[in-house]
């Protein structure tokens, strides 16, 4: 089990979790997709998921 936190802005929920010490386990490969996931590990290497969905103008 992990967790998914849904962001509005990815680049900075990365730089955030990053600064509290999680460790980027699968970047995302398309950070401008309108739907995607990127993995970190916590510091106690507990996955979770940054998850992103933008609506299509």
């Amino acid at each position: 089990m992990h967790l998914d936190l849904g962001v509005t802005d990815l680049e900075a929920a990365h730089d955030e979790v990053m600064a509290l010490g999680a460790t980027l386990l699968q970047a995302a490969p398309d950070p401008d997709a309108d739907e995607l996931f990127q993995v970190h590990a916590d510091p106690g290497g507990h996955p979770f998921c940054l998850c992103w969905y933008r609506r299509p103008a």
